[in-house]
């Protein structure tokens, strides 16, 4: 997956921003609160979302589009009303262009299209899955994308290594959690058993209606 452009409707300080991007090696630099993190948890948010957790609402808050009414202390910055909130970005995977457009005022689900026929991607979420190679967002914010001055692992990842690491030693597979490859497996013999018992019940009766009607054939 290479990222190739970006369109910030409205997310934090950036409104009507556009950024193109080079296939080599793109730096973006300035002073401090000029935006560069802000355009770093935008790539994070259209691709992985913004919390809708009850516990990570300050995340939501954070990003919506502001205005500044001068620098002073007395005219902070505010919410802008009736900003659209979102974006799109767009980006380049296995020889197509496609582009991922989300807003978060209304959800923030992401809307998918192959730029080549102009189709939305059927199953969005399924689609990112595999481009992003199942990298969950911890995975990405502490590999693919690490902000500034953070580069200790956070607790969320350490349980994730744990996971597949665990999941590797037992399996041979990150990708089978044989915790969970059990629990299916029970499910799946409770509902055969289910299945059997009921067979073995239709067919009894069935038998027994026959026994039933030859016992009074032969009186």
């Amino acid at each position: 997956m290479q990222i190739t452009k970006l369109e910030i409707l409205g997310f934090g300080k950036f409104r009507n921003f556009s950024l193109d991007f080079s296939s080599k090696c793109n730096v973006i630099y300035g002073e401090n609160e000029a935006g560069k993190s802000t355009l770093h948890s935008f790539i994070q948010a259209m691709l992985y979302g913004i919390p809708s957790a009850p516990s990570k609402k300050e995340e939501f808050f954070r990003y919506l589009p502001f205005s500044k009414n001068g620098m002073s202390h007395a005219s902070p910055t505010v919410p802008t009303e009736n900003a659209q909130f979102g974006g799109i970005l767009y980006f380049h995977y296995q020889n197509e262009d496609y582009r991922i457009s989300r807003d978060f005022s209304n959800g923030g689900e992401a809307k998918i299209y192959r730029m080549s026929c102009q189709k939305t991607i059927a199953n969005p979420d399924l689609f990112l899955e595999e481009v992003l190679s199942s990298f969950s967002l911890e995975s990405f914010k502490n590999t693919v994308s690490i902000r500034q001055l953070k580069s200790t692992t956070e607790r969320e990842m350490v349980k994730e290594l744990q996971s597949i690491f665990s999941n590797t030693e037992h399996s041979g597979n990150i990708n089978i959690n044989p915790s969970n490859a059990i629990s299916l497996l029970e499910e799946e013999e409770r509902r055969l058993k289910e299945h059997i018992y009921f067979q073995a019940e239709k067919e009894y009766n069935s038998l027994l209606g026959e026994a039933k009607k030859r016992a009074k054939k032969s009186r």
